[in-house]
């Protein structure tokens, strides 16, 4: 499977079917394994440096992403290899903000969608549906030439 074919055949309907169930635990973390795995089919497909390359672009949407994909295998993290320690269940559902569902400080005024939280440094909080939908499109954008034929552009 070349790096397009994964893209857009595993990696974006992964991605959509997340952003249509933002609140869905296992869509969540299926969709930041699939993005992070993006990177092999690249380096298998010869291109260089493919995580250093993203984890410059991408920042710490890279290491959120990382930090889940292995979190969700391993029952223990081990803190010295990532930046975001993440285990599995230790991500927190928080509900869109409409009246009976919103629960006080954890809703956001304004938001519809809600998320899956994932913990970071000094109490920051990263969306992992919006982690994934940055890393692939900073993919798509950093490796033209591999992923030419993948468009992120509706999610």
């Amino acid at each position: 499977m070349t790096p397009n074919q994964y893209v857009n055949e595993i990696v974006l309907p992964t991605l959509r079917e997340a952003r249509d169930a933002r609140l869905d635990r296992r869509r969540s973390y299926l969709a930041a394994i699939v993005t992070h795995h993006t990177a092999d089919y690249l380096t298998q497909h010869g291109e260089k440096k493919v995580r250093d390359r993203i984890s410059a672009t991408a920042g710490i949407h890279w290491q959120v992403v990382r930090s889940v994909t292995n979190g969700a295998k391993h029952v223990e993290a081990d803190p010295q290899k990532h930046t975001i320690d993440f285990t599995s269940g230790t991500d927190t559902i928080r509900p869109p903000c409409f009246a009976g569902i919103a629960i006080a400080g954890l809703s956001i005024l304004g938001d519809t969608t809600g998320a899956i939280e994932i913990p970071g440094a000094d109490g920051v909080t990263y969306d992992l549906y919006g982690s994934s939908r940055f890393v692939v499109q900073k993919l798509i954008e950093s490796f033209p030439a591999s992923l030419d034929s993948c468009d992120a552009g509706d999610l």
